[in-house]
């Protein structure tokens, strides 16, 4: 366990501070996140597009590493929700944003994801994983590299 989630004792409490984490991180950029009282099915933030002011339903995990000897060391998250049921790829779910600590955020089109599970190795230099070129992908929300970033 990191600095991420010490004093945090559950997936449910672990799982809220990366919501939060996200809202935040949305803001330094400039974008207009938006978190839903209660706990809506499938998805927990809708971003503002920066550029087209359409709305971008965001479904966010975070992760540590995890590994086996057999696999290696990767960070994981499941790609499904209610309780396991349906597949992300199947709701209005338009992005799966995940936070792998303490590294970077990777934001992938829930279009593109069809394993029930993402793995990410943000650990690995020059990893060639298949989710890697969405790491960092704040354009999905119309953010640019070159626009200011508030609080930095």
């Amino acid at each position: 366990m990191d600095h991420f989630a010490k004093g945090i004792a559950s997936n449910k409490q672990v799982g809220t501070a990366g919501e939060l984490l996200f809202i935040y991180e949305s803001y330094r950029r400039g974008l207009w996140p938006s978190k839903f009282e209660g706990d809506p099915p499938c998805f927990d933030n809708i971003v503002v597009h920066r550029k087209t002011g359409k709305p971008v339903i965001v479904q966010t995990r975070t992760t540590e590493l995890k590994g086996d000897s057999r696999r290696g060391t990767r960070y994981q998250v499941k790609a499904l929700c209610n309780n396991d049921t349906v597949h992300i790829r199947d709701t209005n779910v338009q992005v799966l944003g995940v936070y792998c600590v303490p590294y970077d955020w990777y934001f992938i089109p829930a279009k593109k994801i069809f394993a029930h599970s993402v793995g990410m190795y943000p650990h690995v230099s020059g990893s060639r994983g298949k989710y890697e070129k969405f790491r960092g992908n704040w354009g999905v929300f119309g953010f640019s590299s070159g626009d200011p970033v508030l609080l930095s």
